[in-house]
């Protein structure tokens, strides 16, 4: 008999003859919980806002957020070796990104209908790029008694009797007092460009508005073959593409071919030849006409090899032009070589295949929304756990790069602090630094810390070096020193490895004497100090317990809850039998011995027990774990004793 558990069955035991095979899981779970990521949550001078990035050199924080504190936090974090962090840039509400929708230039048009809201608008309607057109019409319960027909005018105050359509963002406004009820229907017929996608900035904020793109036609041509089947009609048949080439104007184009179920017919470009066994191409809309009479029916198959107008697209950010993108064939390939692209991306619209036409797409509508409020933050730091939750990533350690929104208030430390038990509840615990306010006195900063109780939670006190004409944060650096030391490794080690990389030459803007870092310590505080090199004086919480003072345990206590969270959540609705439980109490004790081994920990007591056994509950899983993890030496006391040595008898 074996510990295992069968997890899957296949065949049929109820039939009488045939093979029943069961699998099952037997022995420990391997843990593959990684450590080693750092976030950051702060402001930058341009990148997405609000949402993750999941970054790993300075090089790619440089690219998405520019400048700020952000962008230095990138520096900072992986000049200490940090392998990856995840990033959040804060804007406040409202914000929003610039875009720009494009269209195939080719005009076609389009009814729609909606009911009114009692405002004057503006209504959005259904496209972009709206033409100024005689046929069109805008008409309010068209059809009834009250009918009304409006005066379309594209530019200005709409007066009454009159509405104003806005083209390019697709809206209606009507003239004042003259807002159509809920009651009232409004039924447009417009004429419209085709809407293929839209071109949109990465980053949040105004800066956005200062990009646009240049669509031109590539400098080859591509080939479009596809089949599809006739419907007893001459057509017209629309082609996936808009822009053919007519081989009779440029000469260096191949043929184009059409054939209807292996009949070739021969294409024409103008609806003057149009003729029996010819077919007419529209190389501008990209459709095909058959002579009548001889429309390919249901049965028949319409298989086309035509040549079609490749994009070129050059992005401008405002200040530069950047190398143009050449030969794209299509809408997947124009979004495929922006997606990485920090100025503008593309996204195409759904079934459209249709290209964008050729010309400059100016983007607008960015905006920095409010001020920023801590609540910003907060909502920042829910982005992050958010990702966190979802992709079951856990986190060495976070920082705020900003420590108040309100001067002289430090109002972003109950915000961090909140956060991090917040995070810790959810079993997704991490290290949270923040600094001070540049020449805060050690009297302040010692009250300031008195507020707050928090083994995860680390105030530094001196984090601002003399970099001009932006300061770097060591906050940032103590964060990603965290993330990256191994498990069971002090940051505030005097060593090399340990020191913080990559501030100033001149130091840092603070530095204190003996009984005032002593103060400091006491405070719960966690100045940074000097000693060839620059160091944290002692790697320490705002903890009260002295089990919980010291960040580097800390790391090894999240480490392990991550490792119970893993193993727990791979564990429920198993029976509750003493095998499963003897595999659960390997796989923990599986860790618990590398940990030892690697000298994280000096010793382990793992004690695991059915609840039936104690409390009849058959549901429960008892787990009684001691730890002791390694001490880091901090005083030496040597008796040193001076004279004759006596020899002994």
């Amino acid at each position: 008999m074996t510990d295992g558990t069968i997890i899957e069955q296949f065949g049929d035991m109820g039939y009488p003859v045939g093979l029943t095979i069961r699998l099952g899981v037997i022995g420990s779970v391997a843990v593959p919980v990684g450590t080693n990521i750092m976030g950051a949550l702060g402001t930058a001078s341009r990148g997405p806002a609000m949402q993750v990035l999941a970054l790993t050199s300075s090089y790619e924080t440089s690219m998405y957020y520019g400048s700020g504190p952000l962008k230095r936090a990138g520096d900072v974090a992986f000049n200490q070796g940090l392998p990856a962090g995840l990033f959040v840039r804060v804007l406040g509400e409202g914000h929003a990104a610039a875009g720009v929708r494009a269209h195939d230039g080719i005009a076609v048009v389009s009814a729609e209908a909606f009911f009114g809201d009692g405002t004057v608008g503006p209504y959005q309607l259904d496209y972009r790029y709206y033409l100024e057109d005689a046929s069109n019409s805008v008409i309010m319960n068209e059809g009834g008694d009250d009918e009304v027909e409006f005066d379309i005018i594209y530019t200005g105050t709409p007066a009454s009797g009159e509405v104003l359509l806005d083209t390019l963002a697709g809206t209606l406004t009507f003239h004042t007092g003259e807002g159509p009820t809920s009651t009232d229907e409004i039924t447009t017929s417009l004429k419209h460009y085709g809407n293929v996608g839209q071109f949109d900035s990465p980053s949040h904020g105004i800066i956005g508005n200062s990009a646009f793109v240049v669509v031109d036609y590539g400098t080859f041509y591509a080939h479009d073959v596809e089949e599809f089947p006739g419907d007893g009609t001459v057509g017209p048949y629309a082609l996936k593409f808009s822009d053919y080439v007519n081989p009779l104007v440029d000469t260096t184009s191949e043929e184009n071919y059409v054939e209807v179920s292996g009949n070739t017919r021969e294409v024409v470009y103008s609806g003057g030849d149009l003729s029996s066994g010819k077919v007419l191409l529209d190389v501008d809309a990209g459709t095909l006409t058959f002579f009548a009479g001889q429309e390919p029916q249901t049965t028949d198959t319409i298989a086309v090899n035509l040549m079609y107008k490749t994009r070129k697209i050059t992005v401008h950010d405002g200040d530069t032009a950047y190398p143009a993108i050449d030969n794209l064939v299509d809408n997947v390939a124009i979004q495929a070589a922006l997606i990485y692209n920090q100025i503008v991306n593309y996204t195409p619209d759904a079934i459209q295949t249709h290209m964008p036409a050729p010309g400059t797409y100016h983007l607008a509508g960015g905006l920095d929304g409010a001020n920023i409020t801590t609540q910003d933050y907060a909502d920042a730091f829910d982005a992050l756990l958010d990702y966190m939750y979802a992709t079951e990533t856990p986190i060495t350690s976070v920082v705020f790069c900003d420590y108040e929104i309100a001067p002289g208030t430090y109002d972003l430390i109950p915000i961090l602090d909140g956060k991090l038990r917040e995070a810790e509840t959810n079993f997704y615990p991490m290290l949270g630094f923040i600094g001070m306010a540049p020449n805060e006195t050690p009297a302040h900063a010692i009250a300031v810390a008195s507020n707050f109780a928090n083994r995860n939670l680390s105030i530094i006190p001196n984090p601002w070096d003399t970099t001009q004409p932006d300061r770097l944060d060591a906050a940032v650096a103590r964060a990603a020193c965290e993330a990256t030391a191994p498990l069971g490794v002090s940051c505030a080690e005097r060593d090399e490895a340990q020191a913080i990389k990559g501030m100033a030459s001149t130091g840092m803007l603070n530095m204190y004497r003996k009984e005032t870092v002593k103060a400091l310590y006491n405070g719960r505080l966690d100045p940074i100090v000097k000693k060839a090199g620059l160091y944290p004086f002692y790697g320490r919480t705002t903890a009260v317990n002295e089990q919980y003072a010291e960040c580097v345990d800390n790391r090894t206590v999240n480490y392990m809850i991550t490792v119970l969270r893993y193993l727990t959540d791979r564990t429920y609705f198993k029976k509750n039998t003493p095998g499963v439980r003897a595999s659960f109490k390997e796989s923990l004790a599986a860790v618990l011995r590398r940990l030892v081994n690697e000298e994280v920990m000096d010793a382990f007591s793992l004690d695991v027990k059915g609840g039936a056994q104690q409390t009849g509950d058959r549901s429960l899983v008892k787990v009684t774990l001691l730890a002791q993890n390694v001490g880091h030496i901090k005083q030496f006391v040597v008796d040193y004793y001076n004279g004759v040595i006596s020899s002994s008898a």
